[in-house]
């Protein structure tokens, strides 16, 4: 059992571990259930994901500091907080297809970026999409360094968003790409 109750890896039902498969279409064939995206994928058929979260395939998973669980999977995003669970949407704002990296500053806002290449901003209990960063359109990797600034690295930018748009930052090609704010480093090779 992790966090908050929920259930991630062996099989609720018979409690063995989940193995990867070479052919999911003759598992699904042999077996009813198994290798389904939704909360299915023990190869005896049990389920191995809280009935909760959307999919089996969590992408990736974050914990705010007040302390709410987000799961962005193939099929969506949740959170759980407090033992409700809320699955977000179009309607709360929610337009990316996965999360690939979430950041939180300092006063709690919430900044995602999608492997879509979207990325949004949650303040308010919503989330809200940030114009497009240049192309190509390709999903960053974010950062939120002490003073709140949200800042993103992806092939051909790296840059911060100033509240209004996104700021390129020049970069020294040095064996590397390198580049400092007053919290972060960036240095690849």
């Amino acid at each position: 059992m992790g966090a908050a109750g929920i259930r991630i890896g062996p099989c609720s039902a018979c409690h063995h571990r989940v193995r990867p498969r070479r052919d999911r279409a003759q598992e699904r064939a042999r077996t009813p259930g198994a290798g389904s995206r939704r909360g299915r994928g023990c190869d005896r058929g049990g389920p191995i994901a809280s009935p909760e979260i959307p999919a089996a395939g969590v992408a990736s998973a974050f914990c705010d500091r007040d302390g709410r669980l987000w799961f962005s999977t193939y099929e969506g995003m949740v959170s759980h907080h407090q033992g409700q669970w809320t699955r977000h949407g179009p309607g709360d704002g929610w337009t990316a297809d996965m999360a690939r990296t979430f950041a939180e500053a300092p006063d709690g806002t919430l900044y995602v970026t999608g492997f879509d290449g979207k990325v949004l901003r949650r303040r308010a209990d919503r989330f809200e999409e940030l114009p497009p960063l240049p192309p190509p359109l390709l999903g960053a990797l974010g950062h939120c360094d002490a003073a709140g600034r949200f800042w993103v690295i992806k092939l051909g930018f790296v840059g911060y968003w100033d509240d209004h748009a996104w700021r390129r930052v020049e970069v020294v090609m040095a064996g590397g790409y390198r580049f400092r704010s007053e919290e972060a480093w960036l240095v690849t090779m």
